[in-house]
């Protein structure tokens, strides 16, 4: 058996692992919980361990040190910038969700769905209409590229122009030993671009307020005690622009590769033997759009009888733990009509995902509009992304 070193190698340098990484992520689980490497971090293997890491106080986003650990990180802030909340800890994390979270309620979120449905009729039936239909690039990101868009109020004619860079700086995120110094290099042009104009944006909502979530925020309809400055707006605004599609552009396309590799669900489904809701929550579980989420430790601690000394950065395996079969039955098999506790794909505690209801209603109107197809569609070709973190696709053509 590998030790955990040995493990984190393969899952660097062996492509083919990252194609498909949960088998070596059952090897993690084997070793146990929590298991410390050499390079001074630590993993949270299962379920429990990783929702302990993201839940309690001993451990945090310190954001400093996260900078000392993955330098390119403060790259991608010019210095007067603030961190987003991403982040950052209680209370100052808390101030900032709060300036937002209102917007991201379900009951606030339904009043989309009709304009949500409308937008992917229409890239839906502009993908059946190419001669090479290619999920990526015509309907996974464009859907919630407008979705977004329309909450944040950002020009629809500026959208599709911003949305390179910030894939430029999702690359960073990822834990890719690797990596080399042109992905940092390109990322902090694209953060400087993005700043640039949110900052211009900004500037043109406190003059000319819409209805939209930028708009309340620089007037601060949320009421905060004290309110977002301009630069923690900035801050938000890209944030949550970027969040608002990378995630859900994954989901779409995992989603679409996890049904078309399991045809037996896949036929349950179209039958309508499954409802919506119940393959969208097994989706989401099944090949998560996130992978892997990381806190430090503020405080020394002891989890499942390993010491974690203050400074510690822990990852927690979010792959790892929606398959962790002490909580789910034959994880490895998708199972549309599957029971059990939410899986850990939108992360857990105080930094659980803010968009979390509007990723699953985006999945849920593409699950209607394929079901509405009567017959299943195929993956023809297709290329997944080099991130392990960001777990997705750059192509999948179909036949549809």
């Amino acid at each position: 058996m590998k030790d955990v070193n040995a493990l984190l190698l393969t899952l660097a340098a062996d492509k083919e692992v990252r194609e498909d990484p949960y088998p070596i992520y059952r090897e993690f689980r084997s070793l146990g919980p929590v298991l410390v490497a050499n390079d001074n971090f630590a993993l949270a293997t299962t379920y429990e361990s990783a929702a302990q890491v993201l839940r309690r106080s001993e451990f945090g986003k310190s954001p400093d040190r996260e900078d000392r650990r993955r330098s390119n990180i403060s790259s991608l802030r010019r210095q007067d910038l603030p961190p987003s909340m991403l982040f950052q800890d209680p209370p100052n994390h808390t101030r900032l969700r709060r300036a937002v979270s209102q917007f991201f309620l379900p009951t606030n979120l339904e009043t989309l769905r009709e304009k949500l449905k409308d937008i992917a009729s229409r890239l839906f039936g502009e993908l059946r209409d190419s001669k090479e239909p290619e999920l990526i690039s015509s309907f996974a990101l464009p859907l919630p590229v407008w979705v977004i868009g329309d909450v944040l109020g950002v020009p629809a004619e500026d959208r599709f122009t911003l949305q390179p860079d910030v894939s430029k700086i999702a690359k960073t995120l990822d834990f890719n030993f690797n990596q080399d110094d042109s992905v940092a290099k390109e990322a902090e042009a694209s953060s400087a671009r993005l700043i640039s104009y949110f900052e211009e944006l900004i500037e043109e909502k406190i003059k000319n307020p819409r209805e939209d979530l930028l708009s309340a925020i620089v007037s601060n309809s949320a009421s905060l005690d004290v309110p977002l400055s301009k630069k923690e707006s900035c801050s938000m605004a890209m944030l949550l622009f970027a969040a608002g599609f990378e995630t859900t552009g994954n989901l779409i396309g995992n989603a679409t590769a996890a049904l078309c590799h399991s045809p037996s669900e896949y036929k349950r489904f179209l039958d309508g033997d499954v409802s919506t809701r119940e393959a969208v929550d097994e989706l989401v579980r099944f090949d998560s759009p996130v992978q892997l989420d990381g806190r430090v430790v503020e405080k020394e601690v002891d989890l499942f009888g390993v010491a974690l000394p203050e400074g510690l950065f822990v990852a927690t395996l979010l792959g790892a733990a929606n398959r962790d079969d002490l909580v789910y039955e034959d994880p490895d098999a998708l199972s549309l009509s599957r029971t059990g506790p939410a899986p850990m794909s939108f992360g857990s505690g105080a930094h659980f995902c803010l968009g979390s209801y509007l990723a699953k209603m985006e999945l849920g109107v593409y699950l209607e509009l394929i079901r509405g197809l009567k017959t299943p569609i195929t993956i023809q070709d297709y290329r997944r992304k080099e991130s392990l973190t960001l777990r997705g696709f750059e192509e999948m053509y179909l036949l549809v």
